[in-house]
């Protein structure tokens, strides 16, 4: 499983790198994004939050 998060994050470096991904600060003008529901969450978001 590391390794997968490795190459997931290696990926997303070289995605920054070469310029897909931009790096941008959070704006003060939006409202933030409502929180999940924690028994309704996916996989991912349940692994996401673990990480």
């Amino acid at each position: 499983m590391a390794d997968h998060l490795d190459l997931l994050i290696a990926m997303m470096d070289e995605a920054r790198r070469i310029g897909l991904i931009e790096e941008t600060a959070p704006d003060p003008n939006r409202a933030p994004a409502p929180a999940p529901d924690q028994e309704n969450a996916s996989g991912i978001d349940s692994f996401l939050r673990a990480t």
